[in-house]
């Protein structure tokens, strides 16, 4: 249950359609558990939510499905605290997106980091989608660093040296802080 609640909070923050997303439903035996995916939609005429049986790949788009994946993902991390490291490797996340949603994740990522804590490492094959995230993290006041691979080489892969924002200088330069301020 608190997996579902939470499935649908990241989507209401990332999502333009927020009632259309993915539950978990699950069973449990004497042998085993088991666990399914399921569309759980709202009808905005009605104002009223259904779940149905439909498998959501059969529904979604797939920008749909990345963006629910990406919630689920929140989600269990969130909701099952299972490393005292709170970090999110993505590999290029923003695939799928127009700038609306590439904005909402970076509010969701930004928030992850200052509230909850996280390190958030990410790979992406576009430089705006870097610079864009790294705008917003300076303007927050958080720490960023942007690492650019060149090129391959014989000895493995080349990088310019990382650029990091005024708040990644201060960590990396000062004494153990959190965001600017000693750390108790």
């Amino acid at each position: 249950m608190p997996l579902n609640d939470l499935i649908d909070a990241f989507n209401r923050s990332l999502l333009s359609t927020p009632g259309e997303s993915v539950q978990f439903k699950s069973a449990h035996t004497v042998e085993r558990t088991s666990l399914a995916m399921r569309l759980r939609y709202a009808d905005p005429i009605e104002n009223a939510q259904y779940q149905t049986d439909l498998p959501p790949q059969l529904v979604l788009s797939e920008g749909q499905m990345a963006a629910n994946g990406f919630s689920i993902l929140c989600a269990a991390s969130t909701a099952y605290r299972w490393s005292r490291w709170r970090a999110l490797l993505l590999d290029d996340p923003l695939q799928h997106n127009d700038i609306i949603h590439a904005a909402a994740f970076v509010d969701v990522m930004r928030n992850l980091v200052e509230i909850e804590g996280y390190q958030l490492l990410m790979s992406s094959h576009k430089r705006d989608e870097g610079e864009f995230i790294a705008r917003k993290f300076d303007a927050a006041g958080l720490p960023c660093t942007v690492v650019e691979l060149t090129a391959v080489s014989k000895d493995g892969v080349r990088s310019a040296p990382p650029r990091h924002n005024a708040a990644a200088r201060r960590l990396l330069n000062g004494p153990e802080t959190r965001f600017g301020t000693p750390a108790a």
